[in-house]
Parts: structure tokens; C-alpha cells; sequence
């Protein structure tokens, strides 16, 4: 099912034009900040972007080998009402087949009304709260958690640029 309400790479560019030459791929760890983020404040305070609550309902694993994808799902109450938030994972490992370092690469909601457009401006407002700089800080941090040489060479400059491992 193809999502209308849906943050991405292209949400991303939209967002923080600086952002706008840079490869889809490359963007990930941003996207995977924004998520974990908003999360995090949803699960403290929700009322804070109009949302009455929020519940992880279950994460899933399908395929295998490079073929493979996680989703992890959410529900929000929205004005009364439900609507789930699909979190889709990628490997951003490009090193080695054996390995997955997953992070999220799309934020989906399944409501394409006004309560699905709702979750959507949620997560834009936090993301330009946050401001490129702090989103920037804080995927450089996770990233210095994992094996960085297994990443792209233009996400290693992206966000490691100078700082060591």
C-alpha cells in the first residue's frame, strides 16, 4: 500500500533546503533521528503535537539476505481516532552482506485525511524544532556507534567529516 502521508528523504530537502543536492541514501541516518526523536517525545508528551497517545503494536521482519526489510508499526490516537505509523528500516550497511546496521527510512501514516495530515505536520514541526544542526549532532552520534567504514564514503564525509571514531 502506497502511503500519501509520509516522511522521507524528499520531506527532508523540503524541510532544510541545504539538504537538497544530497543523495536519498545519504539522508538516512537524519530520518532515523527524526524518528527515534519524535517517538521518544510522543511517548512523554504527546499533547504537545495534538496527539492523545501512542503505542508500538508490532515489528515485523520480511525476506532475507539483501532482500530483506524491517517495519516497526505505531498507533497514534488522533482526534479520537487511530492511526498507525509505519516506520520502514534499511540496511545503510554497504560493507558487508553478513552485516545489517538498520536505521529508519520512511515514517508512513495510513490515514490520508485530516487526522493522517495531522500526524504528518506532527512530525515536520518536530523535525524543523529540532533544526538541522541538532539533527545533524545527533545522527553523527549514532553513527560513531557502529562500524563507520562499513558506510558510504559520502555518508561517512556527511556526517563524520573530522570527528573521530
Amino acid at each position: 500500500m502506497q502511503m500519501k502521508n509520509k516522511f522521507n528523504a524528499q520531506s527532508l530537502k523540503k524541510e532544510f533546503a541545504a539538504l537538497s543536492k544530497l543523495d536519498d541514501f545519504t539522508l538516512i541516518p537524519l530520518i532515523n533521528g527524526i524518528a527515534n526523536g519524535f517517538i521518544e517525545t510522543l511517548q512523554k508528551q504527546p499533547e504537545q503535537y495534538g496527539i492523545s497517545n501512542i503505542k508500538e503494536i508490532h515489528s515485523s521482519y520480511h525476506g532475507c539476505g539483501m532482500w530483506s526489510y524491517q517495519n516497526c508499526k505505531y498507533v497514534l490516537a488522533i482526534d479520537g481516532k487511530l492511526v498507525s505509523m509505519d516506520l520502514s528500516l534499511r540496511d545503510i550497511d554497504v560493507d558487508d552482506e553478513d552485516e545489517f546496521w538498520e536505521m529508519t527510512e520512511t515514517i508512513g501514516f495510513d490515514s490520508e485525511d485530516a487526522r493522517g495530515n495531522k500526524a504528518l505536520q506532527a512530525i515536520q514541526k518536530f523535525a524543523a524544532e529540532q533544526g538541522l544542526e541538532k539533527l545533524m549532532e545527533s545522527a553523527a552520534q549514532a553513527l560513531q556507534k557502529g562500524k563507520t567504514y562499513h558506510l558510504t564514503r559520502d555518508m561517512r564525509d556527511f556526517y563524520l567529516r573530522g570527528k573521530s571514531k
